[in-house]
């Protein structure tokens, strides 16, 4: 061996004096790659030097070695006898390639490496490196992996992930080596270029308005950039003191998608009539449906609390006991709405009887808002045009009279009834006149509560379903003008003749309404059962009805009524066919003193334990399919088989046989339904007056002032039973 040059050191490139043998030393304490390339540049090989050690390699004169300035170079001569690093007669060698040198985001290369003298299964260990260089850049999220040598070569694949994060270019180092600890690489390094063709998607926030009264709206937008069309993205409104009370939709949480780089939401702040002072409302938006991730800023609404809490919150009413009541308005050519359109409404409890709350006085023309007992809402005008729709008893409900364009629309609830009419009845053609509230000019008075109740002359305030008010009704809400409205009162709870507007003049008192402080708003308390039934002094008094109606063949049937005994003697309660001799196919129910006792044709039962003087009693007697059960306070005390084929027409109420064993005592809502068990197993007996439901026969002693009214049917006197206000609910 023969140095033929200066030593120098490879912390660059060299060729070393355009030598074809270089002797190595490294001089450092690790082992120290050296990276072969030719005239142009071109990796053509690497070795490694190992720490403290001298090597000779051969090379292409032109070709130069780089590796670190650790490694001492020098030029030399040579013989046929030495053995060279590089020469291919060496040891193995490790060549790899990329199949693309740029790749964008979404895209792909494969890495191959190839070998000789490598022997096969042999595990090689890849690295990727690189400034800013992470796992989530690659699909794998693999930064490092191995494979195994066969036929000399083996490749590996990396799919570039788009992360929707502007990073700008990255720069990837691929390294190969020969143990799993990644110290000893062999190969050639080779990089490859990460093109950034992601965006960052951005997230803006905007509201309509930062501050808002109490019923006001506002809109919330989200406006995007770099996010796709149908991505969908989550709401929350919250806040001290902020519930979903304090919004009309009742939500506090929602969700949305994204549609040209947009999407939004809208809000209308509820009129709670609850003083709580101002509210401060957070809006914010995430992007997952767990509400973690935030995207956006927060937005801030400051809500003014603009309500007062009422001295009374259930609102006022009046109510009419259907005997005599009535308010009057003075006569008014406001009254007389012509062919226009006009609005009337009002909220409502009916407790029974008829229903009623506007008639004009006839010199303006007829013109009657109403309904019969168990009937639907009516408008009469010399014709009667119905809702069809029943509100029911004991139950508030919003009813609104719309007339808009010769159309005549019923609204209860809210709701539109499917029926209407084409309507351009000339209302005060005959002249200005009053109104009656609780009376029709056929006398007929109103049974229940009416409150809030609002004219509107000229407009049309609802003309398809809304919801009604939860607050009190002024002369501009539901956009009503005021100059339109000609009558609103009904509102207080001490005072009947109490009025918010009125065409003239002041309302006329007739009978005993009175004001009271029930109401329809804020789930107040219904208002008191009122309800009414029939004394009977056990010495002649009984009532009798005929009706082909109380003759049930073999089908099902219902009996039943409140009765109240004066003493513990014998007491009839009622028969069917009583005052026939034939009481083979007699229906019958009495209480004998020690046990209550049911009778049909052919036999008798008796039933239970006693009864107390002065104590209500709910009793029906029931057949259903061909069971009879009689209860007594929702309590079966027994049942038989009963298939007989009743076809008795009359009815004796108050007496047993007639004449025999008469009441002395009460009785309340007596109701006879036909084709019906209304009870098929022990229940609770109902806690308001009965209805008038499908297949009443009669239903009666239910009336005020009244022993023969009826709700259903009719009845006639004997001897000398009176009307009493004594009720089961009282």
């Amino acid at each position: 061996m023969k140095i033929l040059s200066t030593e120098i050191n490879l912390g660059s490139a060299s060729n070393v004096s355009n030598a074809s043998v270089v002797r190595l030393f490294n001089s450092g304490d690790s082992n120290i790659l050296v990276t072969r390339k030719d005239y142009a540049g071109t990796v053509v090989g690497s070795f490694m030097v190992p720490a403290g050690e001298v090597i000779y390699a051969e090379k292409y004169f032109t070709d130069t070695l780089e590796g670190s300035a650790d490694v001492k170079a020098t030029k030399t001569a040579y013989s046929s006898m030495m053995s060279f690093e590089g020469s291919s007669s060496s040891g193995p060698t490790y060549t790899y390639s990329v199949s693309a040198t740029d790749v964008d985001e979404g895209g792909n290369w494969t890495t191959t490496v190839t070998t000789t003298n490598v022997d096969d299964n042999t595990t090689l260990y890849w690295s990727l490196s690189g400034t800013n260089v992470t796992s989530d850049d690659f699909q794998s999220g693999a930064l490092t992996g191995s494979g195994t040598i066969s036929n000399n070569t083996f490749n590996f694949s990396h799919t570039v992930a788009e992360d929707t994060l502007t990073e700008g270019t990255e720069t990837v180092t691929i390294k190969l080596f020969t143990d799993s600890g990644r110290n000893t690489q062999v190969g050639n390094t080779v990089t490859v270029t990460l093109n950034d063709t992601s965006l960052t998607p951005t997230y803006t926030t905007s509201l309509s308005h930062t501050i808002r009264d109490e019923g006001d709206s506002f809109t919330t937008t989200m406006t995007t950039t770099n996010v796709a069309d149908s991505t969908e993205l989550w709401w929350e409104l919250s806040g001290t003191g902020i519930a979903a009370g304090d919004f009309s939709s009742g939500a506090l949480t929602g969700s949305g998608t994204i549609s040209s780089n947009t999407f939004n939401f809208s809000h209308t702040i509820a009129s709670d009539n609850t003083t709580e002072g101002e509210e401060t409302l957070s809006i914010k938006f995430y992007s997952d449906s767990g509400r973690t991730t935030q995207v956006g800023s927060t937005l801030t609404c400051t809500i003014n609390d603009t309500s007062l809490t009422p001295s009374n919150p259930c609102g006022g009413s009046v109510v009419f006991d259907g005997n005599g009541d009535t308010l009057e308005l003075p006569s008014s050519s406001d009254y007389s709405f012509g062919t226009g359109d006009f609005t009337i409404e009002a909220w409502a409890y009916r407790t029974g009887g008829f229903f009623t709350i506007w008639d004009h006085i006839p010199a303006a023309g007829t013109f009657t808002i109403f309904a019969y007992s168990g009937g639907p809402i009516q408008v009469y005008n010399q014709q009667f045009l119905t809702s069809g729709v029943n509100p029911g008893l004991n139950t508030w409900f919003h009813l609104a009279v719309v007339r808009e364009s010769g159309v005549l629309k019923f609204f209860i609830n809210g709701t539109q009834t499917s029926t209407t009419h084409n309507w351009t009845y000339n209302i005060g053609s005959a002249g200005t006149a009053g109104v009656r509230i609780g009376r029709t000019h056929w006398y007929e008075m109103m049974n229940g509560y009416i409150s809030n109740l609002r004219a509107v002359k000229g407009q049309a305030l609802y003309t398809s379903n809304f919801t009604p008010s939860t607050t009190a009704l002024t002369t501009t809400s539901q956009g009503a003008i005021a100059s339109n409205v000609v009558f609103l009162g009904l509102q207080s709870d001490t005072d009947v003749t109490a009025v918010t507007k009125i065409a003239s003049g002041s309302i006329t008192v007739v009978g005993d309404p009175t004001a009271q402080s029930t109401g329809p708003f804020f789930n107040c308390p219904p208002p008191p059962v009122t309800s009414y039934s029939v004394a009977f002094d056990g010495s002649g008094d009984y009532l009798t009805a005929t009706s082909n109606n109380f003759a049930f063949g073999t089908g099902e049937f219902t009996v039943e009524c409140w009765v109240r005994f004066d003493n513990t003697s014998n007491r009839g309660i009622w028969q069917l066919e009583g005052l026939s001799t034939n009481y083979s196919s007699t229906l019958a129910f009495a209480h004998n003193g020690s046990v209550w006792h049911g009778y049909k044709g052919g036999g008798t039962w008796n039933l239970g334990t006693t009864r107390t003087a002065n104590q209500w009693y709910h009793t029906a007697y029931v057949r259903s399919g061909s069971t009879v059960n009689i209860y007594v306070d929702g309590t079966s005390l027994g049942s038989w088989t009963d298939t007989y084929d009743y076809t008795g027409t009359t009815l004796s109420l108050g007496g047993y046989y007639t004449t025999s064993f008469l009441m002395d005592g009460l009785i309340s809502n007596f109701r006879i339904v036909k084709g019906s068990a209304v009870y098929t197993s022990n229940f609770t007996p109902p806690t308001q007056p009965l209805d008038n439901i499908s297949g009443t026969a009669l239903l009666c002693c239910n009336q005020s002032g009244s022993v023969t009214g009826a709700t259903v049917g009719s009845l006639s006197s004997n001897g000398n039973p009176t009307a009493s206000s004594d009720h089961p609910w009282d």
